[in-house]
């Protein structure tokens, strides 16, 4: 029989990615920084009607996520009041600089390259 242990996230310098991975920040910023479609496509598997994320399709979504947030944030709203602002998530997990128009320019930039990359892979 197989003991579980709850989950316990580390904080101490690096950021809690899942119960056993943790990545340091800037590990993770060269991840979502310097992704490529092979690797998204690589890491996003859709079968049937159901869609697995694995390795850089989670990152990419990660990107999506900040890119959500920051659109929030242009408006007036939140994502959540327990995570971060889009403008922190993109300073600390992407080292962007800016404002908050300019940072979701930024990282439009980053995600329309890693989809042209995608659908170049794919073709």
């Amino acid at each position: 029989m197989v003991e579980h242990r709850p989950f316990k996230p580390r904080v101490m310098g690096s950021i809690p990615i899942g119960p056993t991975i943790s990545l340091k920040k800037e590990e993770l910023m060269a991840n979502l920084k310097n992704l490529t479609g092979k690797q998204v496509n690589e890491g996003v598997d859709s079968k049937g009607a159901g869609t697995m994320m694995t390795g850089a399709g989670i990152d990419f979504f990660k990107l999506l996520t900040i890119r959500q947030a920051l659109q929030a944030q242009c408006h007036g709203m939140r994502l959540s009041s327990k995570i971060p602002q889009g403008t922190t998530l993109a300073r600390r997990l992407l080292d962007l600089k800016g404002n908050k128009e300019s940072l979701l320019e930024q990282v439009n930039q980053i995600i329309d390259r890693i989809q042209a990359e995608r659908a170049a892979e794919s073709v």
